[in-house]
């Protein structure tokens, strides 16, 4: 899609303007071309797992200064209709009024996990596999009386369907009638549940909702529970309680036995936000001294509405209010004028126009706003807006608005914008202060805009196994962190013969990045990049690090750089800098890994290498994996075909690891004493004693013992 934006500012003041995705929560799914607007996806998007895509854009003008604001805009994502339907079991509850049916009573599709699906039925038989002439499919897998006439109660029968791509199965239909009057509108009740639509009521609620309300009334009384309908943002429920002796139950009967279950109907609903006998007219309901009346109507539309295993049909029915209104009113709520202009509402001589219901004052040279009210002037010349903001004449001329620089806001830009209030950093991030915008500061192991990523952690003997990589081109880059000077990156390999095959590796040997690759027939070729294990700025040293790889054809290149925000930013490395960069041509342009796994981290058994000798110098990482990108395209680490040994997350102080550690019994002294080297092993350490000390900690003294062996 393209984003277009306006400005009613004059040339060269307004376009062309720039657009920047500054934030939201699925930013990682799409790019934004920053001056023509076209946004797009940067991978594919699951509908099930993801329905909306909610993107925060800051575009930016072109004039001096430059305008900024921000909008929120919200995706919809399409469906596919990619999965079969299941059959379903559904009761159809039909409440009929005067036992006239109009049009159709149900949806019998079957179930399906798409939202999308060209739905089509038709009725097989009853369960005793007799014909149905009672009911009939008028279009898709809408089901319908054939008669207008109410039916024979409890019918049972079997319906055919399908999404209109896979194939048919077979659902359970039962349907059952239930009469309804006006005598039972007459003595009926509005409940209205806020927040709350009929579908999700139906579906989770109402079975527990109507045995609560069946244990308040008494034993010989019947529940009739015969409307749900979506007001707004809430759910209004039309009951009434008959009795075979009594008659209809009064209004204030029901009031009361159900009132008493509030506390219960509130627990089950998991809302307060609900009131028993509802009536729409209240002391605000009509404006103007109007008399409001209420009453609860029945009219000729069907509401239909639908769960999984239930389906509540009745006609449509509605508590409206009629306001009555006094003298000189009109409107449903009396909050308009019959003559608008009676009394002259324009002040200071201004002369008063009928547009309908509202008016319109023509004013004095000197005067001007809706009444007249205001002396002409520039509203604007005193410079209302503080800290720099621009200040804008409103269309009618009667006030002025501001436009706020970044980090400033209210009516006269006098406030200081604080970004960070509430935090929007996740998992205990740190949210700093731009003014303009803000910045998280993550905890260990997490990073992303807001710290809703993390790392994944690699143990020993630990690998993930994804598709075979592309046979003529390969750009890889892996974001990691390891102290492990020798470790197994990447590895895809061919089948071998004669101890060779093709291949292409990505690992550490001595602290260095080497990328290899070759054929069964060909020599090996490698790129070595990094000053080894020795120097203190090797790629083993804990440090966030990146290594890209690329193979095209026969050319190969290689490249390492540093990252920060635990992996989130990594420094540019160009092509030339002997420091992190290296090229050469290899012997062979195409390789076949005949779809064997590409492994990231290690190997899944070690008789690929023992079969291969010479391709590889290391067996696996341990350490923190930010992300693996293969051809542009990020892998889904979440989901790799194969793993061992990997955790969702990656814990390790950036303080120093377990070497930063004292003792366990005394913290102030060095893990390895005054004497040892501390070897930092990522989740362990390893103390390296000289002479004459010797095992955990160099502070244990140790005499040295001599062994020879005798033949017996």
């Amino acid at each position: 899609m393209t984003l277009a934006a306006s400005d009613p500012d004059l040339p060269p003041n307004g376009a062309p303007f720039t657009y920047n995705l500054v934030g939201g929560r699925h930013t990682s799914l799409v790019t934004l071309e920053k001056h023509s607007g076209v946004l797009k996806t940067s991978r594919s998007i699951d509908r099930e797992t993801t329905p909306q895509l909610e993107l925060l854009v800051e575009v930016e003008d072109n004039g001096s200064p430059k305008m900024r604001t921000q909008h929120t805009i919200t995706v919809n994502v399409l469906d596919q209709n990619d999965s079969p339907s299941t059959p379903r079991i559904v009761h159809v509850l039909v409440y009929v009024f005067n036992n006239q049916i109009n049009g159709d009573i149900a949806n019998v599709h079957p179930n399906d996990p798409d939202t999308t699906g060209d739905y089509r039925c038709k009725i097989l038989s009853d369960l005793n596999k007799n014909p149905i002439t009672t009911f009939t499919i008028s279009s898709g897998c809408k089901l319908r009386p054939t008669s207008a006439s109410l039916p024979s109660n409890g019918h049972s029968f079997l319906v055919s369907g399908n999404d209109g791509r896979h194939a048919d199965v077979v659902s359970t239909v039962s349907v059952e009638f239930l009469r309804l009057d006006n005598v039972t509108v007459e003595n009926s009740i509005t409940i209205r549940i806020e927040n709350m639509t009929s579908s999700r009521f139906l579906a989770n609620y109402y079975r527990n909702f109507i045995d609560i309300l069946k244990s308040s009334i008494e034993n010989s009384d019947e529940l009739i529970v015969y409307s749900l309908l979506d007001v707004e943002k809430a759910t209004d429920i039309s009951v009434a309680v008959s009795n075979s002796n009594k008659g209809f139950r009064s209004k204030k009967y029901m009031s009361e036995r159900f009132s008493k279950k509030q506390d219960a109907i509130n627990l089950l609903l998991q809302s307060s936000k609900i009131t028993i006998d509802f009536i729409p007219c209240d002391t605000n309901t009509c404006d103007n001294g109007g008399i409001c009346y209420e009453k609860i109507n029945v009219y000729e539309d069907v509401q239909i509405t639908d769960s999984q295993s239930l389906i509540f049909t009745s006609p449509l029915v509605k508590h409206d209010f009629r306001c009555k209104c006094s003298d000189g009113y009109t409107g449903q709520k009396c909050d308009k004028r019959q003559d608008p202009c009676s009394p002259n509402p324009c002040q200071a001589g201004g002369q008063c126009r009928r547009q309908g219901y509202d008016f319109q004052c023509s004013c004095p040279p000197n005067r001007e706003g809706k009444f007249c009210q205001l002396e002409r002037g520039d509203i604007c010349s005193s410079s209302p807006c503080k800290n720099g903001g621009s200040c804008r004449e409103s269309s009618d001329g009667s006030s002025f608005f501001c436009l706020c620089r970044p980090g400033y806001r209210g009516n006269q830009c006098e406030a200081v914008a604080d970004s960070c209030r509430p935090n929007p950093c996740l998992h205990g991030g740190l949210c700093v202060s731009l003014k303009p915008g803000y910045k998280c500061s993550c905890v260990d192991g997490r990073y992303g805009r807001h710290c809703e990523k993390s790392t994944f952690g690699f143990k020993e003997l630990s690998y993930m196994a994804f598709p075979a990589l592309d046979s003529a081109t390969n750009d890889i880059s892996v974001i990691f962190a390891t102290t492990k000077p020798d470790a197994l990156l990447i590895y895809n390999y061919g089948i071998q013969s004669g101890g060779r095959s093709d291949f292409v590796a990505m690992e550490i040997v001595s602290g260095r990045a080497v990328f290899s690759f070759g054929g069964a027939r060909t020599a090996i070729t490698s790129l070595v990049v990094g000053q080894g294990a020795s120097s203190g700025n090797n790629i083993s040293n804990g440090k966030w690090h990146k290594i890209t790889a690329t193979r095209n054809g026969r050319v190969m290149s290689l490249s390492v750089s540093k990252c920060s925000e635990n992996g989130d930013f990594c420094e540019d490395c160009r092509p030339g800098d002997s420091t992190c960069y290296a090229d050469d041509t290899g012997p062979t342009g195409t390789l076949n890994f005949n779809k064997h796994s590409l492994l990231v981290g290690g190997l899944a058994s070690a008789d690929p290498v023992l079969e291969r000798p010479g391709q590889v110098h290391s067996d696996d990482l341990v350490g923190c994996v930010h992300s693996v990108s293969i051809n542009g395209r990020a892998l889904n680490l979440s989901a790799p075909i194969k793993s061992f040994g990997v955790e969702s997350t990656c814990r390790r102080s950036s303080n120093g690891g377990p070497c930063s550690l004292g003792l366990p019994d005394d913290p102030a002294h060095p893990l390895c004493g005054p004497f040892g080297q501390c070897m930092d092993r990522w989740h362990t350490a390893m103390c390296r004693c000289g002479e004459p000390f010797f095992r955990r900690t160099a502070r244990i003294l140790w005499s040295t013992i001599r062994l020879r062996m005798v033949d017996s």
